[in-house]
């Protein structure tokens, strides 16, 4: 970080957050993305990195067709309540979004064609096409900011640091069970590139899913010459006559002000860590474990922009990014909060019991309805 004075400043380092920072940025404006941690990428960085765009121009690639009409049908049979304005906001602007940020930025996607909506039982859901995934990304293309990027989980790896595709799992299952001397020799490929890799890297630089698409945000960044304040904590929004001009981070267990001519933006995450908040707007989950990124001592954004006089909304339960998780401790000691999403629950043979071993939801179920059956 080489200035104190900015156009605009973002709190949070995950997809949301850089993506604001890019668009900025690229809209000429003077930015710093703020980050309570010592790396850039947050929750994001360890997650799917899956994005739901219906309407996107790949759709007309993959011969398939979407309307505002049908995704407006499935989004109101999903919430079952009326279109709002921030519902109409979102069918209008994510794909002219997405467009702009592969035209302005790194960002660059490839749409699932296997992954239907997850109830596609209901009427205007898409079998597929409608979720997008990053293109894969080298590492190396970061130089020297390759370390700052957040890792995955190691459980999300193998060899103690290669990342797979979804396209490299049924190869290395093949190459193991030897049925096939081409799948063999293509997995013998990826672990001779990943050996060469960790020559000179702390891990495997062939990057996929989230940790991808935080990548490519993290790589724009640098060429939008964004500055980047990390371990540091943001603590309050400072107004002048009604109007933002900063903004109270402490670093070094140091307070400073950053002073901001046009608007901070808030990209932090949601209640996860915050037992205060959970307790009040989601009183009947008894747990706050979370698969999310803690952010330690730092206040969440939630809780910054209720200090500026904001409000929270109250959707109910729909306001909860459930999934099914486990906690175990690792050899060396660490916890672990590991997310069952999505191919580990829907394998064959597997059954979901409850402590008197009794089958409770369909397991292939969306993580959302697997973690509200868990619930109840």
């Amino acid at each position: 970080m080489n200035n104190q004075a900015y156009d605009v400043a973002v709190v949070g380092s995950g997809a949301a957050g850089l993506t604001a920072a890019c668009v900025a940025a690229s809209m000429g404006q003077k930015v710093v993305v703020i980050e309570q941690s010592p790396y850039v990428g947050g929750t994001s960085a360890i997650s799917g990195g899956m994005l739901w765009i219906p309407g996107h121009p790949y759709l007309a690639q993959n011969g398939l067709k979407d309307s505002p009409q049908n995704v407006r049908q499935y989004l109101e049979n999903f919430i079952a309540k009326p279109f709002d304005a921030r519902m109409e906001a979102f069918l209008a602007h994510c794909s002219p979004a997405l467009q702009y940020l592969e035209k302005h930025t790194h960002l660059r996607t490839r749409p699932v064609t296997g992954y239907p909506d997850y109830y596609s039982e209901l009427d205007g859901a898409s079998i597929g096409c409608r979720v997008l995934e990053p293109e894969p990304f080298d590492g190396k293309l970061l130089g020297k900011h390759f370390h700052l990027l957040r890792a995955p989980l190691p459980e999300f790896m193998v060899f103690g640091g290669m990342m797979v595709s979804r396209q490299d799992i049924p190869l290395l299952r093949k190459a193991r069970q030897g049925k096939s001397l081409t799948a063999v020799f293509n997995a013998a490929s990826l672990v001779f590139e990943y050996l060469t890799q960790r020559i000179f890297h702390p891990r495997g630089t062939r990057l996929y899913l989230g940790n991808a698409l935080v990548a490519r945000l993290f790589k724009s960044a640098l060429d939008l010459n964004i500055d980047f304040l990390l371990n540091a904590s943001a603590k309050e929004i400072i107004f002048d006559s009604g109007n933002i001009t900063g903004i109270i981070v402490k670093e070094d267990n140091n307070d400073k002000k950053i002073n901001v001519a046009k608007g901070v933006i808030l990209a932090t995450g949601g209640l996860s860590h915050d037992h205060t908040l959970r307790n009040q707007y989601f009183s009947e989950i008894d747990s706050f474990k979370s698969a999310t990124i803690s952010r330690g001592d730092s206040l969440s954004g939630a809780k910054i922009a209720m200090m500026a006089n904001a409000k929270i909304s109250d959707n109910g339960k729909n306001g909860v990014f459930g999934v099914p998780l486990s906690h175990y401790v690792r050899p060396d000691g660490s916890e672990v909060y590991y997310p069952h999403t999505v191919t580990d629950r829907s394998k064959p043979g597997l059954i979901a019991v409850n402590a008197v071993g009794r089958r409770f939801t369909n397991e292939a179920r969306s993580y959302h309805d697997f973690y509200y059956s868990q619930l109840e």
